[in-house]
This record gives structure tokens, C-alpha cells and sequence, in this order.
């Protein structure tokens, strides 16, 4: 991974600046994939079609769901 890193730091002119570009601290896994989910349940009002743009299956995505509070991904 140190070399991926490395080989993209050397050449980062040729790479567009990321969406963490501006962001002093990076967010934790846990936090990107809860602001994912949101996303993409706001997105989509539906967890068939949220769970196939996030590339989980709609039981992953639902179980993830039902061990967070449900309120927190503003279903309705």
C-alpha cells in the first residue's frame, strides 16, 4: 500500500485533486461509510436501489441500517 501511495504522491500533477483535497483531517471508515449511506438512501428514498449504488446487497445495507438507529439515515 506504501508503494500505491508513493507512486501517486510522485505523480500527483497528473492525478485531479480528491474530495478530501481541503480537508485537514481525513474522516474515519466508519464515518464515510455512514455519510455514504446517507447519501445514497437520500438519493435513491429506497434501500433496494441504495444498497445496488453503494454495491452491498440489500440485507447488507439493511443490517447496517437496523444496527445504527434508523432515524440517523432520514428513511421515511
Amino acid at each position: 500500500m506504501q508503494k500505491v501511495c508513493k507512486k501517486i504522491a510522485d505523480h500527483q500533477e497528473h492525478y485531479p485533486s480528491t474530495i478530501f483535497s481541503s480537508v485537514f483531517e481525513l474522516p474515519t471508515l466508519k464515518q464515510m461509510r455512514d455519510q455514504l449511506i446517507c447519501e445514497a438512501i437520500s438519493r435513491t428514498k429506497s434501500i433496494s436501489e441504495a444498497a445496488r449504488i453503494l454495491g452491498i446487497s440489500r440485507q447488507s445495507l439493511s443490517h447496517r441500517i437496523t444496527n445504527k438507529k434508523i432515524n440517523e439515515y432520514r428513511l421515511q
